[in-house]
């Protein structure tokens, strides 16, 4: 038993390790080792916490961020979902997948416009989409966003 725990621990400890490499490697542009940091701390965080855990929402919202940046879309959607079901209360999980709905907006608009140039509503609604997905302007620099708060520990208050 004691083995069995000691080993949860570890593989947490790892998971967590993986997710603080995972947004260093991210920050540097390294998307695709972020990826990889971030898919196997969550399948040891899905195997230790259970799917329903906040540590596994930031998981899933990281990888979800790293899904949309490619233009991964449907990855992009699954991750965020499952993040927004996870923690339901975390604005910045609902923020990241408004964003994911902002670009696909902003694609079909792209699209339209290039379709019919005279279309001038297309045109307006690309426009609104692209300001939307612009970064903050200078001296509006966005902060990092709380986690949600963790859970529990089974077995602790």
């Amino acid at each position: 038993k004691n083995e069995a725990a000691l080993s949860r621990a570890g593989d947490l400890a790892f998971a967590r390790l993986n997710v603080r490499l995972g947004t260093v490697l991210a920050a540097r542009g390294a998307s695709g080792a972020a990826l990889a940091r971030h898919r196997e701390a969550l399948a040891l965080e899905l195997v230790v916490l259970g799917s329903a855990h906040p540590d596994v929402a930031v998981t899933q919202k990281n990888l979800g961020v790293l899904y949309l940046q490619r233009g991964d879309y449907e990855a992009a959607r699954t991750a965020l979902q499952t993040a927004v079901v996870a923690a339901p209360g975390w604005a910045v999980a609902h923020e990241n997948l408004g964003d994911l709905h902002a670009a696909l907006a902003r694609n079909q608009y792209e699209r339209a416009v290039a379709l019919d140039r005279k279309n001038a509503a297309a045109a307006a609604k690309l426009e609104l989409a692209r300001e939307l997905l612009a970064p903050p302007a200078a001296g509006r620099a966005a902060t990092l966003p709380a986690a949600p708060a963790p859970a529990a520990s089974p077995g602790k208050p």
